[in-house]
């Protein structure tokens, strides 16, 4: 468990323009993400912590509920 938008940090703002580059933050390399990835997130049933999820990461993905 971890607050992901202190993980994923820069990632966010990666994604949302994923055909650019950007200079990372705490450095001064140019950096973007290839176009064959792929970002997959599970969570267990039990887990009621999803609405817990932030907001700038809700809107970036899809979330499919499966039964």
């Amino acid at each position: 468990r971890a607050n992901l938008a202190k993980v994923f940090g820069e990632l966010y703002f990666l994604l949302e323009y994923r055909d650019r580059q950007i200079t990372l933050q705490y450095s001064d390399d140019e950096f973007a993400l290839p176009p064959n990835l792929f970002v997959i997130g599970t969570m267990n049933t039990a887990d009621r912590s999803v609405e817990a999820l932030d907001t700038a990461l809700r809107r970036r993905f899809i979330i499919i509920g499966l039964v």
